[in-house]
């Protein structure tokens, strides 16, 4: 299976687990690069979950100014997005459907990673 460098999820496995677990080359088979991404997910989701409840401990104006600035940020990434044209590209197969059909067939693709 090839998987891009510009996709999205090797970019949040470059800038999450890198920096998690220092500096390591990619996996090389299917189900361990899934079973990382999904790692980093649940260790982010929890600091951000933690950072939430500190945020819920503050004044109500502190946590609302917070959520605008990460909207505006949201907002101004999907406007990039949509300037480079990636919006409207050709479908690639999904990481997650891949991933299925390889545990069904209980063997992992070899990854690839093209630029």
């Amino acid at each position: 299976m090839k998987i891009s460098k510009r996709s999205w999820h090797y970019r949040w496995w470059a800038y999450s687990c890198q920096r998690a677990g220092g500096i390591t080359p990619p996996p090389d088979n299917l189900c361990a690069y899934v079973l990382e991404l999904v790692a980093c997910v649940l260790f982010w989701g929890f600091w951000i979950a933690f950072g939430i409840c500190l945020l819920a401990s503050l004044p109500i104006w502190l946590p609302l100014l917070l959520v605008w600035f990460v909207l505006c940020w949201v907002v101004h990434l999907w406007d990039n997005y949509k300037e480079r044209g990636e919006v409207n590209k050709v479908k690639h197969p999904s990481i997650v459907a891949e991933w299925f059909k390889a545990k069904k067939a209980g063997v992992c693709p070899k990854v690839e990673y093209t630029e």
